[in-house]
């Protein structure tokens, strides 16, 4: 594994620790005098998956395409 793809894992698994801590504690999403917000908590928790889905591909295209024959 070289310098660069390391550099990448890096940078790809932080934004992808974030995202799951805002996905699960929910705590984070809803700020002070919107409790009753609730849509917006499930728009948030939603985009945030696709973000982490997203994240996982780019993760795995890195695994298949980086195959030196």
């Amino acid at each position: 594994m070289s310098n660069n793809q390391k550099l990448f894992f890096v940078l790809i698994l932080i934004p992808l620790i974030i995202a799951l801590v805002f996905v699960f504690n929910t705590d984070f999403l809803i700020p002070a005098g919107f409790v009753l917000g609730v849509d917006g908590v499930v728009v948030s928790r939603n985009l945030y998956v696709i973000f982490i889905l997203y994240l996982i591909t780019k993760v795995i295209f890195q695994f298949t395409g980086s195959k030196k024959d």
